[in-house]
């Protein structure tokens, strides 16, 4: 059992090992929504998938397979078992990728399932599908 924690810019403050549901929509918003570049300090080690999807917008199957390994790789940093699957479906400049998979911590188990929709190798909507909530 890890004590892993998810920095939060609110009241909450650090999100611990407990609320599995919790840390992982967290962590999946930053990692949806952070800059490759926003920090010096930190360069190269942020996930982004905003930055993956302009790297590798060309090629789906590199798209893929790079979305699935940062994913896996920044998720099992935070807890204790990953089962993740991308999928993409592609629509001329419109791309649907999704995310689905069980997250795993401390025995508690989480289905995910996203949708990533990106127009012009831009995210233009994410849906937390099992919960019908648009970001």
């Amino acid at each position: 059992m890890n004590n892993r924690t998810i920095p939060t810019l609110s009241a909450k403050g650090w999100l611990k090992d407990g609320d599995v549901a919790e840390r992982l929509d967290h962590a999946m918003s930053y990692a949806f929504t952070s800059d490759n570049s926003q920090s010096v300090t930190f360069a190269g080690k942020i996930v982004s998938i905003q930055w993956v999807i302009s790297k590798y917008n060309k090629n789906i199957t590199q798209l893929q397979s790079s979305i699935q390994k940062t994913l896996e790789d920044y998720l099992k940093k935070l807890f204790d078992s990953v089962d993740l699957h991308v999928e993409i479906k592609e629509d001329g400049a419109k791309l649907e990728i999704v995310t689905r998979g069980v997250i795993t911590n401390n025995g508690k188990s989480q289905d995910m399932q996203y949708l990533i929709t990106v127009r012009n190798s831009t995210i233009e909507k994410v849906t937390n599908v099992l919960n019908d909530v648009e970001g």
